[in-house]
């Protein structure tokens, strides 16, 4: 015998002692499952809530960082002088296409 069809023997002799314990203690064994089942749901539970809450974190201190920007470029450019440079860029891309209808 070789040393693979030594080892493949042990195994397949182990996997038959459990099946057999398996239905002897069948009860136990489906509690065992159920509590290791509740254990994982609730580890996931634990990570999807740490998870989002990581999330939500960072996504307030982006929005936070964006209103900062848009409070500081509303500081330096000034309300008025914004709209009228967007208007001449209007009036001037307007009489562009009236000329070339023309």
């Amino acid at each position: 015998m070789t040393t693979a069809s030594v080892i493949r023997s042990i195994i397949e002799f182990s996997i038959g002692i459990l099946l057999i314990v398996g239905f002897i203690y069948e009860r136990k064994f489906i509690a065992f499952e159920d509590k290791i089942a509740s254990i994982i749901a609730i580890v996931r539970k634990e990570l999807r809530a740490e998870k989002e809450g990581r999330i939500s974190a960072e996504r307030r201190a982006f929005e936070d960082r964006q209103r900062q920007e848009i409070l500081n470029s509303r500081r330096t450019s000034g309300s008025r002088s914004g709209d009228h440079s967007s208007r001449s860029v209007y009036r001037s891309s307007v009489q562009s296409q009236s000329s070339r209808v023309a």
